[in-house]
């Protein structure tokens, strides 16, 4: 019989981290709600709204399926494997719909910053239907790869998803410089407030993505099997 629980305290390890993950995440939404309210209700819908929104609940859904999934992962037993594959997969589709609604927020946002220049545009979504494309066909090939693996684990990933955060470090360092380009060159004179947070904040916040994205690249890559899903939920 094949072990899919070979390294207990990993699979506790990763089953916690999700936990604190869901608690993070509920905690930030909790406190940013008012200003959910005061800032995104009542205005239109559009590309933005819509992607905001996929960003701020869908990661809901998915903490809840994720801690439910790793907790009955760790103590379940191999009788539940078969019951757990299509919840491993729900997160993995939810994870992925999320976190491109969350991209797509930050290209609306150096949209604006470049101007609303449309051959920029046209640039920037070419190279990011390139790299999505990247992604999801090596996405596909390992899904292919470990449908036909009976000794797939579950609460692990495939080595090769690290290539898939490689390419997402490399997505986000280009829209970080390019957030930077255009602060120092067109609006390093600038210095009213709302300009100040809007690029501060911003970089800031890619500065966290990238470094999160980075991170999981090396703990896929180089930490054994077992903890290879430490960070991605």
């Amino acid at each position: 019989m094949v072990d899919y629980f070979p390294d207990f305290i990993a699979r506790q390890t990763v089953a916690y981290t999700g936990v604190a993950s869901a608690v993070a995440l509920l905690f930030d939404f909790c406190i940013t709600f008012d200003s959910e309210v005061r800032w995104t209700w009542g205005r239109k819908w559009g590309i933005t709204r819509i992607s905001f929104v996929i960003s701020r609940y869908l990661p809901l859904v998915g903490v809840t399926l994720m801690t439910r999934y790793a907790v009955e992962a760790t103590h379940g037993g191999i009788a539940n494997y078969a019951m757990l594959t299509p919840v491993s997969d729900s997160c993995e589709y939810i994870h992925f719909l999320g976190a491109f609604a969350a991209e797509v927020l930050l290209l609306v946002r150096i949209y604006v910053f470049w101007g609303c220049d449309k051959r920029f545009l046209v640039v920037i979504s070419v190279f990011s239907m390139a790299t999505a494309i990247a992604m999801l066909t090596i996405a596909g090939i390992d899904k292919i790869g470990n449908s036909t693996d009976s000794t797939h684990r579950v609460l692990e990933v495939d080595k090769n998803a690290s290539i898939i955060y490689g390419l997402l470090v490399l997505f986000e360092l280009v829209l970080l410089s390019l957030t930077l380009y255009k602060r120092f060159k067109t609006h390093r004179l600038e210095n009213s407030p709302i300009v100040v947070t809007i690029y501060r904040d911003g970089v800031i916040y890619m500065l966290c993505i990238t470094l999160v994205s980075m991170v999981n690249c090396i703990v896929i890559f180089a930490l054994p099997s077992s903890y290879t899903a430490l960070l991605i939920g």
